[in-house]
């Protein structure tokens, strides 16, 4: 089994900056970044929520 990898605060929000402020998709920002998409969809959709 793989251990859960944990990514911090500032990691998050400059993955959900740039699909919001850059006109990125979610799936080649977590490409890029080798983030799981499914993750920072759920970000993503806490974010506009919030916003």
């Amino acid at each position: 089994m793989e251990r859960k990898i944990k990514y911090n605060y500032e990691f998050k929000l400059r993955c959900v900056n740039e699909v919001l402020n850059r006109q990125r998709s979610v799936n080649s920002v977590a490409n890029e970044n080798n983030f799981p998409d499914n993750l920072l969809q759920q970000i993503n959709q806490l974010a506009l929520i919030r916003h």
